[in-house]
């Protein structure tokens, strides 16, 4: 399968049957672009629970930063900048 069709897939399997059927039909044959603008707030918010979590848990604060970099695929640089 290719990208592209597992992409499909994925959105088919996520939003649904019938609301994929919805969007076959009115975008059908073109590109969709979908932002992450809101996105990026939601996981700058987990982001920042979590490692709060992680120090009072006891985690160091480095730590907690290599744990979230790897579990958000982001640099350990740009977790600091979030937080």
């Amino acid at each position: 399968m290719s990208e592209n069709a597992d992409m499909v897939a994925d959105l088919r399997r996520i939003v649904g049957d019938d609301a994929y059927n919805v969007l076959v039909c009115r975008f059908g044959g073109g590109k969709i672009y979908i932002p992450k603008t809101g996105y990026s707030k939601i996981r700058n918010k987990r982001i920042k629970e979590e490692f709060d979590s992680y120090l009072s848990s006891g985690i160091s604060s480095s730590k907690a930063i290599d744990f979230l970099s790897r579990e958000y695929n982001l640099s350990p640089s740009w977790i600091r900048k979030i937080l």
